[in-house]
């Protein structure tokens, strides 16, 4: 059996979908089922059955689930390893973060080639919180803490405040499936019988939306001051600040290669942290 189709089949375990499993790991969902159809045939039995709601596992496939699992943990954990003995600043190191974070990050590249030739960022933008220990090596995180089995360095406060594109109350562009957002429970709480005028999965969505109607939305200060075509409507909404992290898995904390980016990353962002606060006058960063 080929451990590329064994990956295939546990990415579909945990995600359900092909879909799913097929965004994470940068591959289309047709490679993922060839894959599958490929280790159905070595095995000369299903692991799957298709339903109308995904892929669901059938008895041979829950009872590979778990093996799956402890082969992909021993791959990565002998991959940290490595990387995390490695002594040369040389080689890939990968970045994930929330869409809306890339210019910011941009901007720190020049840096980065300067100071590190040898290494190649990979930037994995996504509004999925990739894990960890599998996923990336690096991760820019909001959040309020870094997570668990993670050493994360604390960038800085992160406020939100509310913009349009003119001043004055209207209906609202709100986030859908992210009630992580401290921001979306206090929309909610304080403006949640108010008419809503679109949905959308992410701030970069909410943002591009509320550009172009005369509708509200809640945005981080980096992203809504920045835009001349937004007004900040009132001051940084307290209940809705939150943190940016820079966080690694621990075992990655001595690798060179991941040390340079964390020390261009650190020093970059850090000269943003008044964006990243709300305390610039708008547009003094556009």
């Amino acid at each position: 059996m080929d451990w590329e189709d064994l990956r295939a089949m546990w990415a579909v375990a945990r995600h359900g979908t092909l879909t799913a499993a097929a965004r994470e790991h940068g591959l289309t969902a047709s490679t993922l089922h060839r894959r599958i159809a490929a280790l159905e045939a070595d095995l000369g039995a299903s692991v799957f059955v298709k339903t109308p709601r995904g892929y669901t596992l059938t008895p041979l496939g829950q009872s590979m689930v778990t093996h799956l699992q402890d082969m992909e943990e021993a791959a990565l954990s002998a991959r940290r390893v490595i990387l995390g003995n490695d002594a040369t600043a040389y080689g890939q190191v990968r970045l994930t973060m929330v869409g809306e974070l890339l210019p910011l990050v941009a901007d720190a590249l020049p840096s980065l080639n300067a100071q590190c030739p040898g290494v190649e960022l990979l930037v994995q933008a996504s509004t999925s919180v990739l894990d960890i220990s599998r996923d990336t090596d690096l991760a820019l995180r909001l959040s309020l803490s870094p997570p668990e089995a993670a050493v994360g360095r604390r960038i800085g406060t992160v406020a939100w405040a509310t913009y349009a594109t003119t001043p004055g109350p209207g209906a609202w562009i709100a986030y859908h499936q992210c009630d992580h957002l401290m921001a979306v429970r206090w929309r909610q709480q304080h403006h949640g019988t108010e008419p809503v005028l679109a949905r959308a999965d992410g701030v970069a969505a909410v943002h591009h939306l509320v550009t172009k109607t005369t509708a509200q939305a809640v945005l981080p200060c980096f992203v809504g001051d920045v835009d001349p075509r937004l007004v900040r409507l009132g001051e940084v909404i307290p209940e809705a600040t939150t943190e940016l992290w820079l966080v690694m898995h621990a075992d990655l904390r001595r690798a060179a290669r991941v040390r340079a980016v964390v020390d261009v990353l650190v020093a970059h962002l850090s000269g943003v942290r008044d964006l990243l606060a709300g305390t610039l006058p708008c547009g003094a960063q556009g």
